[in-house]
């Protein structure tokens, strides 16, 4: 996730508006973090707050569980990757090469953003069921973009894509070595090739 800065000490003009949103990122940029060192289950409320310098009642304000905050982590884990693909994947009109181009940039993102990757492809499992609903809706995202460069490939090709690129990088990842993402990428086009047709 992109880094946010402390608020100044002392008097300063924010609205409470912006000091809101500015403790809201920084508590989301602290579960990102801290899931990723100590895993979902190892996290806490507490944690959190502390690490994102505020209080656990300023946590309550914005989030009504550790699940809530890390839901909101996820979601915009999701949006970064989002934008990373499309910004990689614009203006290209051969439907190969935005395959092949789309699935660099989430390698690369992963490979860049090693707590973020973590966050959104390994804890997830552990954050329970809504969690879990989250992460599904967000697959079918990704097949949804798969069907508009494939229109007439099977629902079920494009979600054993998505699944199947996400398991190779859960495994990566899990070992400590989301900097090596990258190197999936001939695999995973090798992959979603022969998935896609």
């Amino acid at each position: 996730m992109e880094s946010y800065r402390a608020l100044p000490r002392g008097r300063h003009r924010l609205s409470r508006e912006a000091v809101a949103e500015s403790q809201r990122e920084r508590m989301l940029e602290a579960i990102v973090e801290l899931v990723a060192a100590h895993g979902y289950a190892g996290t806490t409320v507490g944690g959190i707050a502390a690490k994102a310098g505020v209080s656990r009642t300023t946590f309550y304000e914005q989030f009504e569980s550790k699940e809530d905050c890390f839901r909101a982590a996820y979601d915009a884990v999701c949006g970064e990757i989002v934008q990373a693909i499309a910004a990689r994947a614009a203006g290209i009109e051969d439907k190969r090469k935005q395959l092949r181009t789309g699935i660099e940039a989430y390698f690369e993102y992963g490979a860049e953003h090693p707590a973020a990757a973590a966050t959104f492809i390994v804890e997830v499992h552990r954050a329970g069921p809504e969690a879990l609903e989250q992460r599904f809706q967000v697959l079918k995202r990704f097949c949804e973009v798969l069907d508009q460069n494939s229109p007439n490939t099977p629902p079920a090709a494009s979600m054993a894509t998505v699944v199947a690129i996400d398991a190779m990088a859960h495994d990566l990842i899990r070992r400590g070595k989301a900097g090596d993402l990258p190197k999936l990428s001939d695999d995973a086009q090798y992959v979603a090739e022969k998935l896609l047709g």
